[in-house]
């Protein structure tokens, strides 16, 4: 039985090298050989050579000395390449290759003038180029021993470079990675090898790659850098590690100490800088390395996505080390005004920042940690002009939609401040002339892209305010937000000698903002009130009291309604003379200086205007009341019934006129 099978596997050994023999000497070497030649020159447009074509039973298809060129310029060569296929999905119009091997070849890539490169010819669609009727699939390509000679016509003299000892392999995971694998040496002095792993996942479209630089030096390169104004010295780097996010550079030194300078521009969509980089590195006896590094950045410019403004002449220099960067003296400008910066940023896992911002109006010292997206503030605190705050507390960056805060404030404001940098509102702000310094103190929790929603609890505190050329002392208001409803349950202050209260509501939930204010005044002298109005020339005095109820919509003044009540008493009000006139031609020249010590006034308001029935002066003399209407347009219509006491003298020139309009009995009359 054995004898048997040893028998059939020998005439099975024979037979298949004698098809092999017949394969190699009649079919492809006549057959297959033009075959592939025509076809390589038409895909490529090149001219092509292949000196032999053969199969073997371990290597497959082996292709000897293929030569590609374009005129006298060699494109590509290779001494052996070699394939296997397999034969099932062949009869279903697919070529499933499951490796390529490709030994000693030799590549030539020029960049031409124009920016193009001459390999790419390769590839182009080709005029009457019929589409296959196979499926190729190639699962992974191997190169051993190989080179690839780059020649850059773009750069004057032309920079060549040759890639030899290039060692690759391409694996194809379609449709999910694609992974490679290169060795390879650079010519230089000495040679620079590099070693490259990387993986592409494709549907997640991220890029994860090592590449490590052994003897790298710059200056071999100075020709793509040299008239940008960049020198370096010897130096060497080793070890870059990069995904399509983010990027980490790990440096090594073949020297004990080295140095390197020099100055780049660098010019993107968002970035443009010129910089000089300066490493330094000590090698002790034992023990790591002592490595530091500077980076002298001059006249740059950014323009991160959420500025709308670019950020220009950035210009200063950062210190880095294996723990820490570091920067002092980063001057920039901003929207023209200047600004310099300094600070540290150390723990690249948890990163700690500590933060100087300074300019001719502002002043910023911060200390914060960053955790992902979670900034975690411990202190911030400076100026802004005459003006002070301080922060602390944590921020959640996320998710786009939404910066979550739980922060913790303090404000020292100079309300001139706000008038200075407000230009807009520039001409209403003079008018309000707002004076003094409000200390407040803020507690915010919520997302601060819609304020509205934000839970916030605040109290504001001055000694003295003004506003309108008024003046007040003692300022209180305790402020309170939630579910969009902002809630003031008492403002308080001092004002001239009196003490105003006030309370009120708003529906920020609404569009129309609808609110509500209650007030109460209660023991304000008018004599020390009149210092600072148009009326302080006038004879008048009285301690006034009131309360009032209004209700509304912010941005519809037409549905402003409400209601309240003045009182004076102990006044000096108001003179018969300062009607002109009127006094002394209907009274006799005894009621010239009768002064009204009461006065009371109920009001209403509605329809953009302020509305009274009763309305009403009284002195010893003479008692006026009555109704009228004061519009928000300034217009005045309103009637006065005029009763003189009993006991009134009746004297002087127009005694009998007088006497005429107010009949005897009842001495009484209506003014309009």
């Amino acid at each position: 039985m054995k004898r048997k099978i040893i028998i059939i596997f020998l005439i099975l050994v024979i037979l298949i090298a004698a098809g092999t023999a017949y394969l190699n000497r009649v079919v492809l070497p006549v057959k297959i050989k033009s075959l592939v030649i025509q076809s390589l020159e038409e895909a490529t447009g090149k001219k092509a050579t292949l000196e032999s074509l053969q199969f073997n039973i371990f290597k497959g298809l082996v292709i000897k000395n293929l030569i590609l060129s374009d005129g006298q310029k060699m494109l590509l060569s290779l001494k052996e390449a070699s394939c296997t296929f397999l034969i099932w999905p062949f009869f279903k119009k697919q070529i499933i290759i499951p490796a390529v091997f490709i030994s000693s070849a030799e590549i030539f890539l020029e960049r031409r003038q124009d920016n193009t490169f001459n390999l790419t010819d390769l590839f182009l669609p080709k005029k009457n180029e019929t589409k296959s009727k196979f499926n190729l699939f190639v699962s992974r390509v191997i190169i051993s021993d190989s080179a690839i000679n780059f020649r850059d016509n773009t750069l004057t003299p032309a920079f060549t470079k040759t890639m030899s000892k290039l060692n690759m392999a391409i694996s194809l995971s379609l449709p999910k990675k694609v992974k490679l694998s290169l060795d390879s040496e650079i010519t230089a002095a000495p040679n620079i090898k590099i070693m490259v792993r990387s993986e592409f996942d494709i549907p997640q479209q991220q890029l994860n790659a090592k590449i490590d630089l052994v003897d790298f030096s710059p200056g071999e390169f100075s020709g793509y850098y040299q008239n940008l104004g960049i020198s370096s010295a010897a130096g060497y780097l080793k070890g870059l590690n990069f995904t399509t996010h983010e990027a980490n550079l790990e440096y090594r030194l073949k020297d004990r100490q080295l140095g390197l300078s020099g100055r780049a521009n660098i010019r993107g969509p968002a970035l443009k800088a010129r910089f000089d980089y300066g490493l330094q590195a000590k090698f002790p006896a034992a023990g790591q390395p002592e490595i530091n590094s500077s980076v002298t950045i001059h006249d740059a410019e950014i323009k991160p996505e959420n500025l709308t403004s670019p950020i220009k002449f950035i210009s200063g220099e950062i210190q880095l080390q294996p723990d820490r960067i570091a920067w002092s003296g980063l001057n920039f400008k901003y929207l023209d005004v200047p600004y310099e910066t300094s600070g540290s940023l150390t723990d690249f896992k948890l990163p700690q920042v500590a933060l100087r911002l300074s300019s001719a109006d502002l002043f910023v010292e911060s200390n914060f940690t960053l955790n992902d997206k979670l900034i975690k503030i411990s202190k911030c605190a400076g100026r802004y002009l005459d003006s002070e705050f301080s922060a602390a507390g944590n921020i959640n960056a996320q998710s786009a939609a939404e910066l979550e805060a739980d922060i913790s404030a303090g404000l020292n404001i100079n309300l001139e401040d706000i008038q200075a940098r407000l230009d807009k509102f520039k001409e209403q702000l003079e008018k309000i002339a707002l004076r003094g310094r409000v200390n407040v103190k803020l507690d915010l929790s919520g997302n601060l892209k819609e304020i509205k929603s934000c839970v916030i609890r605040g109290e504001l505190r001055s000694p003295s305010l003004s506003a309108y050329g008024l003046k007040a002392n003692d300022f209180f208001l305790d402020y309170r937000q939630a579910d969009g409803l902002i809630d003031v349950p008492q403002m308080r202050l001092s004002l001239y000698d009196g003490i105003l209260t006030a309370s009120g509501k708003m529906n920020l939930s609404s569009p129309n903002l609808p609110y509500w204010v209650e007030a109460n005044i209660q023991g304000l002298k008018i004599e020390k009130l009149k210092q600072d109005t148009a009326a302080k020339g006038k004879d008048i005095s009285g301690i006034l009291a009131g309360r009032v109820k209004v209700n509304g919509f912010s941005a519809d003044l037409s549905r402003l309604s409400g209601q309240g009540e003045v009182f004076i008493t102990d006044g000096n009000l108001w003179q018969l003379n300062l009607f002109k006139g009127l006094g002394a031609l209907l009274f006799s020249a005894d009621f010239n200086n009768v002064v009204f010590s009461k006065g009371y006034c109920a009001f209403s308001i509605r329809d953009k205007s302020v509305f009274t029935d009763n309305f009403r002066l009284e002195s010893n003399l003479v008692t006026l009341n009555g109704s009228g209407k004061i519009g928000f347009d300034s217009s005045i219509d309103a009637s006065l019934n005029a009763q003189v006491a009993a006991a009134a003298p009746l004297s002087g020139t127009f005694k009998d006129i007088t006497t005429v309009i107010f009949c005897q009995a009842g001495r009484f009359g209506l003014i309009r």
